[in-house]
């Protein structure tokens, strides 16, 4: 992996102290104030402003380097960027995401600032967050995001209150319709997104900490999510309206990420990933729904891994030709960390059969976020910029095709970012996101190129 920075050589108060006593009192003062000045150049590191890369981008190729902040290249610490008045309004970022230069699928608006950061995730009405206890809170869209923007815009929403109650352990929420699905404090929870609803326990034995996935089924909702057991291994549960505790994971496995993903109207994909210090298989079964009753297929192993993580997490896309591709962010080898592009449609995939796209260094968490953008098949993924291991981190946008990804922008960067989330809809979407202490939000619109969305 990368090597570390030079740390810059400061000079502390006991050895400015230790100047020898030989010179003279005159001499000894100009030189204590020399070595004084010459330490107080030293700049402090500043928390990370979200930075524009994006708008030095060209379609199939990555930013090269991102817009400095001011003359001096220090970034904006986040609370400084932050709006300080009372207005309602989300506080805009003064070097947000732009537009890919050139590119016609898509216009990303101006990130903003919609939250404390938290369980919370994109959906059609705005950023949905999980609170402390388990209400929901929404940093609603202030209006609809369309196609035909002339130029970016700061994306529409308005914040939650910063002192909103938010719970850390808690995983981001499945949003389904108009409900929201998570876990929390060991059982499986639902909450209509409409004010008041009340809190549904739908299972009492989910894995605190984990996330859950979930599809429609016909019209009906399916919900994946990983069980504690006796024995402690973590196992893949579904649940649906009329089966509660279906197995998924096959005896003697065990399940630390899971995906659900509708491949047909009435047939879902589930994937799990095992993850293990040293063999970390992806596992495969179909889900065929007989009216409201879920008939489970046999399991299979798609391909195995190297080591995982305890937060590596599973994401799939579909593409064009409606082939189901695997994506899951880990080590390929020793010296090699990046993104695995996984083909479902056979068993027993080679370990070299994965199309990678490398990172410039290893990376936990690796966030990873796929979807239908505009017509295209997108991938949004986390990497750091540089090989450095204080490197900050870039958002990265790519098209799929054929498995393989061509990357398009560098949505922004951070000094961290811990979850991506995308919800899209004719002519747009938005993108929620975790980055250095805060939760933010870049809408976006589709380009004139783009086609009716299917």
């Amino acid at each position: 992996m990368g090597s570390a920075a030079n740390k810059p050589s400061t000079l502390t108060s006991r050895q400015i102290m230790t100047v020898p006593l030989s010179i003279s009192g005159r001499w000894r003062g100009l030189l204590l104030l020399a070595i004084a000045a010459a330490g107080c150049r030293e700049q402090p590191v500043r928390p990370a402003e979200i930075r524009d890369a994006a708008r030095e981008t060209r379609p199939g190729a990555s930013a090269t380097r991102a817009r400095k902040n001011g003359s001096t290249g220090a970034a904006a610490p986040l609370a400084e960027a932050r709006d300080a008045s009372s207005s309602d309004a989300a506080s805009e970022r003064d070097s947000g995401p732009r537009a890919p230069s050139g590119s016609s699928h898509w216009t990303f608006d101006k990130a903003v600032d919609v939250g404390p950061a938290g369980p919370a995730s994109a959906s059609e009405l705005g950023v949905v967050f999980v609170t402390s206890t388990d209400e929901i809170a929404l940093a609603p869209l202030t209006k609809t995001v369309r196609a035909g923007a002339a130029r970016p815009a700061a994306s529409p929403l308005k914040p939650v209150a910063d002192d909103t109650p938010l719970r850390q352990t808690t995983r981001r929420p499945l949003i389904l319709g108009q409900s929201a699905y998570w876990v929390s404090a060991g059982r499986l929870l639902r909450r209509s997104l409409l004010a008041g609803a009340k809190l549904e326990v739908l299972r009492p034995d989910a894995r605190t900490g984990t996330r859950v996935s979930g599809d429609f089924g016909g019209a009906a909702p399916l919900v994946a999510y990983i069980s504690s057991t006796p024995s402690g291994d973590p196992r893949a549960k579904l649940w649906t309206e009329s089966q509660a505790g279906l197995d998924l994971s096959p005896e003697g496995s065990s399940a630390s990420s899971i995906l659900l993903l509708r491949h047909a109207a009435d047939r879902l994909l589930f994937l799990a990933l095992e993850g293990r210090s040293a063999m970390s298989p992806v596992h495969a079964r179909t889900i065929l729904m007989r009216g409201a009753r879920a008939e489970l297929g046999p399991d299979r192993v798609l391909w195995v891994g190297g080591s995982a993580q305890s937060s590596t997490e599973l994401s799939a896309v579909e593409d064009d030709e409606s082939n189901v591709w695997a994506l899951v962010a880990l080590e390929r080898s020793a010296t090699e960390f990046g993104l695995a592009v996984i083909p479902t449609g056979s068993d027993n995939v080679a370990t070299d059969a994965a199309a990678w796209t490398l990172y410039p260094n290893g990376i936990d968490p690796a966030p990873v976020a796929s979807g239908r953008l505009c017509d295209q098949t997108a991938v949004l993924s986390v990497r750091p910029a540089t090989s450095a291991p204080s490197s900050h981190q870039r958002l990265h946008l790519s098209r799929m095709a054929a498995g393989t990804l061509a990357d398009e922008a560098i949505v922004l960067e951070a000094r961290r970012i811990r979850e991506v989330s995308l919800a899209t809809w004719s002519g747009g979407g938005l993108v929620a996101l975790s980055a250095d202490g805060r939760v933010l939000a870049v809408t976006f619109q589709c380009g004139p190129s783009s086609r009716k969305p299917r």
